[in-house]
């Protein structure tokens, strides 16, 4: 999967983390530790990107019972705000995966 790509930024001084078959635990985890978790998602699945598939990441900062807060650079440097619901369909078709820096 091209999102493991992400791996290759790993140095002597940056550690990457990378992962699928995560679950919105695992996510809610890192945001606990104030790290931003980095999720791959398929773009079609996200209303705001109007149906334009793409594989896609995004950069979550939030989540509460019901929403997703992520910033994605490709659309506007505002923070976004998905149902959870459609953010587990867009990351499903990306397997879960999610990368931490």
């Amino acid at each position: 999967m091209p999102a493991s790509n992400i791996t290759r930024l790993k140095s002597s001084s940056i550690e990457v983390i990378y992962a699928t078959e995560a679950v919105l635990s695992d996510v809610a985890n890192w945001l606990d530790q104030k790290i931003p978790v980095i999720a791959f998602v398929q773009t079609a699945q996200l209303d705001y990107w109007q149906k334009h598939p793409a594989q896609h990441a995004v950069l979550i900062v939030a989540i509460d019972n019901d929403s997703v807060y992520l910033l994605d650079l490709a659309r506007n440097a505002d923070i976004v705000t998905v149902s959870i619901g459609e953010f587990l369909l867009a990351w499903d078709d990306m397997e879960f995966s999610y990368a931490v820096i």
